[in-house]
């Protein structure tokens, strides 16, 4: 089969899956399987060999081990009111613009991230510090709660 006819029924595969709310990550392994099957005639045997070593390598590799420690730095962030230190030093920088928490958020989460390296860490980190800043201070709370997980992955 050719390039395009394959990434043809791989999109095909992605819409299909996704659009029958099936999770993202199941989604994307069913549709490597099925990509398998289809497109390298692949026999249904040797999907099992292949998906017991994948997953085993990426639920076992040591950048994982780094995510607790960077939620926990992020705790101690928030027990020694350091976040509420930082949303003070950060304000000044983003005063003229409107809605500036929502500035220091992105800024905050910006400046976690390349300390960190690690979205995950740095979404559940800065979001747990600026979520009850934003509603203690009359945001909505939508936005409160989306805001953190847009700047963090975005971080």
């Amino acid at each position: 089969m050719d390039a395009l006819g394959s990434a043809a029924i791989i999109v095909v595969l992605i819409i299909l899956y996704l659009g029958l709310g099936v999770w993202v990550f199941a989604g994307l392994m069913l549709v490597g399987m099925s990509g398998l099957l289809l497109i390298n005639d692949m026999q249904l045997a040797q999907l099992g060999p292949i998906l017991k070593g994948t997953m085993w390598k990426s639920a076992s590799s040591w950048e994982l081990a780094a995510i607790p420690m960077f939620v926990w730095m992020g705790e101690l962030i928030i027990r020694t009111d350091l976040a509420e230190r930082m949303f003070r030093g950060l304000e000044p920088w983003v005063d003229l613009l409107p809605g500036r928490l929502l500035h220091v958020n992105v800024v905050g989460c910006t400046l976690f991230a390349a300390v960190s390296g690690s979205s995950a860490a740095t979404t559940a980190t800065v979001g747990k510090i600026t979520v009850a800043a934003l509603i203690e201070r009359g945001y909505d709370r939508r936005l409160a709660l989306g805001l953190p997980a847009g700047a963090g992955s975005l971080a």
